[in-house]
């Protein structure tokens, strides 16, 4: 198919966003390329370009590019309608209605090894810390990052790790908590984010089973005792593994 010289470089980079957000969220250059009436190298030159932004990302397994987590972060914070929160909004409501605490969404940023504070439902507790919706933090650290981290593969486990600087005696603490996450399905934390605060999470799984964000409880510790470890852990696993069956996954 001969390219369309109509389209300027914004026409062509916005219709191929249209394109993983309407027709199919997969695609191979060749495949977009034949679809849009693009030439292959225009079409890989502007999915590099999109996939540098995180706007796109690539699926190395596949061999195709898929969507980026830079695209649900700059639909989440303009107007909190991506595909995930929308799903997700019902059941954070539904845990701060019950325990009245602050639940929030947060969103792996996998290729930045980072982790995105996408959402927040306040709860009717008061809260003397703030909760940093839409910026990026580290990923071991906390029951947000570490319920995700549990369930990653090895290699970037340890990378992750190994570029916080991790000692070997700290490191080997850390993968036998992050067994112990994989295990129950939930992660418990103090302290480790913030001072005098406490975390209660679990994480959300996409069609591949592979996680992409976790919900978590924050709280003063005082408040989050033994008996709201049991029942809101219960609970926020049981929204999790719903969210993710909404996402096709079939991780139990």
């Amino acid at each position: 198919m001969v390219e369309n010289k109509k389209d300027n470089l914004l026409d062509k980079s916005l219709k191929i966003i249209r394109c993983f957000l309407d027709v199919n969220n997969l695609w191979g250059v060749r495949e977009l390329s034949s679809y849009l009436g693009y030439s292959v190298p225009t079409t890989h030159r502007i999915l590099q370009q999109l996939k540098n932004h995180y706007i796109l990302d690539f699926d190395e397994e596949r061999q195709k590019y898929i969507i980026g987590n830079e695209l649900i972060r700059m639909g989440s914070k303009v107007s909190e309608m991506s595909d995930v929160t929308k799903i997700a909004k019902p059941y954070l409501e539904k845990l701060s209605f019950k325990y009245e605490e602050n639940i929030c969404l947060l969103l792996l940023r996998k290729n930045e090894f980072k982790l995105l504070w996408a959402y927040k439902q306040s709860g009717t507790q008061p809260l003397q810390y703030k909760i940093p919706i839409g910026e990026l933090q580290t990923l071991p650290y906390g029951s947000s990052g570490k319920s995700i981290l549990a369930h990653l593969d090895k290699n970037y486990v340890n990378y992750v790790i190994d570029e916080e600087g991790f000692s070997k005696n700290d490191k080997e603490k850390l993968l036998l908590q992050l067994n112990e996450i994989n295990n129950s399905g939930y992660a418990y934390s103090i302290s480790e984010r913030l001072e005098g605060s406490s975390g209660i999470a679990s994480a959300i799984f996409n069609a591949e089973n592979e996680p992409i964000g976790s919900i978590l409880l924050t709280a003063p510790s005082p408040r989050v005792t033994d008996e709201v470890i049991k029942k809101a852990s219960a609970d926020i696993i049981e929204a999790t593994t719903e969210i993710s069956r909404i996402l096709g996954s079939t991780k139990i």
